[in-house]
This record gives structure tokens, C-alpha cells and sequence, in this order.
């Protein structure tokens, strides 16, 4: 998976300081929802997401999507 660019944070008019990172994680505060850039070159497939915060990992927090070839 490559690396992603955080382009809008929704609380946050300044940049957080893990938004400049070569890492495939995203930090939020309470409340905040992010817009995310993502290549993926040829890495199609089925891919998953969710918290790392146990809590919320236990609440089934994930999200799922596809990468298909471009047409």
C-alpha cells in the first residue's frame, strides 16, 4: 500500500504533525474526519481499514473498498 496526503482535516485549520509522514496511518481527534489522497498504482484487490484504538476496534470501527483496473 502507498503512502497517502491528508488534504482536509474538518477541526483542525493547521496541519497535524503526522500529515507529513511516509505512513499508511491517520491521526484524529475527538470528532475529526479527514479527506485522504491514495495512489495505488497496480495493487488491485480488496482492502480493509479500521482503528487502532481497541475500543473502537471492538465495535467493528472498519471500512472496506475495492481497487479494479481502469477502463
Amino acid at each position: 500500500m502507498e503512502e497517502h496526503h491528508v488534504i482536509f482535516r474538518s477541526t483542525n485549520l493547521q496541519k497535524h504533525a503526522d500529515d507529513t509522514g511516509k505512513e499508511d496511518v491517520v491521526a484524529l481527534e475527538p470528532s475529526e474526519q479527514t479527506i485522504i489522497y491514495r495512489r495505488f498504482r497496480t495493487f488491485l484487490g480488496n482492502y480493509v481499514a479500521h482503528c487502532h484504538n481497541l475500543a473502537h476496534e471492538d465495535h467493528n470501527m472498519m471500512f472496506g473498498w475495492s481497487i479494479v483496473k481502469n477502463v
